[in-house]
């Protein structure tokens, strides 16, 4: 018998085809007073090439990694965006953005759906440090710092061997 692959721990009475399709339409799937403000942060994303949805369950008893197990689940293999959230959790699933990222972005987001789901872009949006570049430019650094040393050095012992140089032709040029 092949080994079989574990159903992932959803929420306690989530949906994830009806949440897909409310995702399919419009994006968001949330409480009817939450969706305006969550309909505006997915186009903004969209306007800034990222396809983005967002999820709001209510309160329950939820393990933060339910969270990020339904937004994988809803996700499917669509290249795109999901933020799930619920009062005290938040998950998120990204086919283009780093899960590094994807974490930072979702840390310490305010309690109310729409800013929170704001507030996720901002931080997905907001330059980021280029640690190649970082890495590249210490290196080169470095290795300027080796050929300075090196060439000084080097510098020093050729002004030491023309300084006896000199001085042994100075004596010599007097005792003729």
């Amino acid at each position: 018998m092949s080994p079989r692959p574990l159903k992932q721990d959803l929420p306690p009475g989530s949906d994830p085809a009806a949440i897909r399709a409310d995702l399919v339409a419009t994006g968001v799937h949330a409480s009817p007073s939450d969706r305006p403000g969550l309909t505006e942060a997915v186009a903004r994303a969209k306007g800034q090439g990222l396809s983005f949805e967002v999820l709001v369950l209510p309160p329950g008893p939820y393990v933060p990694t339910q969270l990020r197990n339904l937004a994988t689940e809803v996700a499917g293999s669509d290249p795109v965006t999901v933020l799930a959230l619920a009062p005290g959790f938040v998950g998120s699933y990204s086919a283009s953005v780093t899960r590094v990222r994807l974490e930072n972005a979702q840390d310490e987001l305010d309690a109310n759906p729409t800013v929170a789901a704001n507030q996720f872009l901002d931080r997905l949006f907001a330059p980021s440090v280029s640690w190649t570049g970082v890495s590249a430019a210490l290196s080169v650094l470095v290795l300027v710092a080796v050929l300075v040393a090196k060439l000084s050095r080097w510098g020093g012992r050729w002004k030491t061997r023309s300084g006896r140089a000199n001085e042994d032709w100075a004596a010599a040029k007097d005792g003729q």
